[in-house]
């Protein structure tokens, strides 16, 4: 680089070429900064101040595969600190960031500016999450350098977060004291929307939740395979659901309520499922849970546990015997039955002990007719 320095008008010039610089972070590797960059600086000495202009022409800045383009800075540096008269940075293929305000010499921020289409997959790599989209948000930011606080409605566009398609998204968003608040922040999906409001506290070792979502009108298969884990879910339909979720991730308290429609589970259709739910230390509770599928009905009121345990009480009206998910293919099932008692066992071997009854069965080609009884669990005692 070159620099020049005036002394009669105390005017330092200078320009540097700056070339496969690394800024290396080693507690935090992901988070080195690489720089090929032309830097061009212009200070000026006026009585307790020094006054600082600054541009960067950048051919590859990058932090996380983010790419900033160019850079302009004018500012003072004084006995207080550093003031922002005008900070902008070109980021991405379209994404602009301005600022302005102070940074004080011990470290207490007060800016406020705007960004427009900023790339947010840098950000949740950082989180140790993977996505994709773009962040619009006008923002005040104060505070200190190590315990920033910040405040801004924030949009998002183009998303994909936790293999979630968001078409776009707004709300309110705070962090304060380590502490994120959202307020009414609305995701509009391919097929419906959510509403999130509450609080995601970072103070502690596991961050802490205390948050509502409101779902209406999406499609089950993204949640479910979220959920589950996998691409191929044997549960469709639309989801209406309102829900509160507080706890960790390692131990989480969820309170609900949902309506699904016109979907399929283990491959079998119904109209619709309605029911109350609290997930709470590894058990599910369902709570006057009634699934409706054409003319056949089964209400579920129980538990079930992480290991797949079953302990409901059920009550079905009308179930078509031929489509029970019965592996053996030895038996060929037929009729509608009514039953009424309690399920046990496990998911992939479930029990019943019960009453139950029919006006017809069909049992291998052969009928009964007028069928009522107690089933214990391992067979029919009339």
């Amino acid at each position: 680089g070159n620099a020049t320095y005036s002394i009669e008008e105390k005017v330092l010039t200078a320009d540097v070429d700056m070339k496969n610089v690394t800024h290396v972070t080693p507690d935090r590797p992901k988070d080195d900064i690489q720089i090929n960059a032309k830097l061009a600086v212009l200070a000026k000495v006026l009585e307790d101040k020094l006054q600082l202009h600054a541009a960067a022409d950048t051919s590859d800045l990058q932090w996380r595969g983010l790419k900033i383009k160019r850079m302009s800075l004018d500012g003072v540096v004084n006995q207080k600190g550093l003031e922002i008269d005008h900070f902008s940075a070109f980021v991405g293929e379209k994404g602009v960031l301005l600022a302005e305000g102070s940074v004080s010499r011990k470290g207490q921020l007060q800016l406020k500016g705007k960004m427009t289409d900023f790339p947010i997959h840098p950000v949740l790599a950082a989180a140790g999450k993977e996505g994709s989209g773009l962040c619009s948000t006008g923002f005040a930011v104060g505070g200190q350098l190590t315990a920033p606080e910040f405040a801004g409605i924030i949009q998002l566009s183009e998303a994909e977060v936790l293999e979630q398609r968001i078409k776009e998204a707004h709300g309110f968003v705070s962090l304060k004291d380590n502490v994120l608040a959202i307020k009414n922040f609305r995701l509009n999906m391919e097929q419906g929307h959510h509403i999130v409001s509450g609080m995601v506290d970072l103070r502690g070792e596991e961050p802490y939740v205390d948050l509502s979502l409101e779902t209406y009108g999406v499609r089950i298969e993204p949640i479910m395979q979220l959920a589950l884990g996998k691409k191929d879910v044997p549960v469709t339909g639309n989801l209406d659901n309102v829900m509160q979720v507080r706890g960790t991730a390692s131990q989480p308290y969820v309170y609900g309520e949902v309506h699904a429609s016109d979907g399929s589970a283990m491959e079998q259709l119904y109209n619709s499922v309605d029911g109350r739910y609290l997930y709470d230390k590894g058990t599910l509770e369902l709570e006057n849970f009634l699934i409706k599928a054409f003319y056949a009905s089964i209400k579920l009121d129980g538990t079930m546990t992480s290991d797949g345990r079953l302990n409901l009480d059920m009550v079905a009206k009308d179930v078509d015997l031929a489509h029970l998910p019965i592996k053996d293919d030895t038996v060929d099932l037929g009729g509608k039955l009514n039953a009424s008692g309690h399920v046990g066992g496990t998911l992939t071997a479930p029990t019943f002990r019960g009453d139950v009854d029919s006006d017809k069965v069909l049992i291998n080609g052969e009928a009964i007719t007028e069928l009522e009884g107690t089933v214990d669990g391992q067979g029919l005692a009339h």
